[in-house]
């Protein structure tokens, strides 16, 4: 998923994203993002990585569909 396909959604809360890989620098131009939703088993070890980064420092709620 293109790094800008989420561009000038600045009021999205909510994300979920089932089958596509993202890249998290999306999630990063997402200023009123709270929760993201996606399949972790289809991320690399490092965006899963990141993604508990923001969740332990309460950035993100994430939430994983297996």
């Amino acid at each position: 998923m293109d790094p800008h396909a989420l561009d000038g959604l600045i009021n999205l809360e909510k994300l979920i994203i089932k089958d596509t890989k993202i890249n998290l620098e999306a999630l990063n131009n997402l200023p009123k993002l709270k929760e993201f939703q996606t399949n972790i088993e289809k991320l690399d070890e490092s965006t899963q990585c990141q993604l508990i980064e923001k969740l332990a420092y309460g950035q993100l709620a994430v939430q994983s569909n297996i």
